[in-house]
């Protein structure tokens, strides 16, 4: 895992319960600290986080940017029997996405033999004042049977490279 994070060259905080613990309440498991260490990454709580006396759950980033991680604390709360709370403030700045409007007729919703019907009864014209209006007449047309509908979406930079190809493709469907 630390591999593929690292791999990407984004700034990641790693947190969840290791179950890890090391020779005291503010340490984990030598190994863990080594595989830390491999990566110059910081485990960045050192106080218990388990009512045992336990260091289990964990805050890692990279070494250069532990500073994005602010006002750590461990408190008890109801929300565990065994664990304690570890919060934390993030220091990232988020990309809002802009809103976009456009316009779409709905084609696949003709009605192709009304459309059709339409058409033959539009007026003869010789081929070069079809030429000419042709775009008002299928226009005309297209008003009254796809008219013209106004959307707005959120648009932004999507980062889904955490996903895998079989997820982008289900979040496509």
């Amino acid at each position: 895992m630390f591999d593929q994070l690292l791999l990407h060259s984004r700034r990641f905080v790693v947190c969840g319960d290791f179950n890890a613990p090391g020779a005291d309440g503010s340490s984990l498991d030598p190994q863990v600290e080594s595989l830390l260490s491999r990566y110059n990454l910081v485990q960045l709580v050192h106080q218990p986080t388990h009512t045992a006396g336990n260091l289990f759950d964990v805050i890692i980033t990279a070494d250069c940017d532990c500073q994005i991680v602010t006002d750590m604390t461990v408190t008890q709360t109801c929300l565990s029997t065994d664990h304690y709370l570890v919060s934390c403030e993030l220091q990232l700045t988020v990309e809002r996405p802009s809103i976009v409007s456009f316009s779409y007729r709905d084609v696949k919703k003709i009605d192709l033999a009304a459309f059709r019907a339409d058409l033959a009864q539009s007026d003869d014209l010789d081929v070069n004042a079809c030429a000419e209006l042709m775009n008002d007449e299928l226009r005309q047309l297209m008003d009254c049977h796809a008219p013209i509908k106004q959307k707005v979406k959120w648009r932004g930079k999507n980062d889904y490279r955490w996903l895998s190809p079989e997820a982008r493709a289900a979040k496509q469907l």
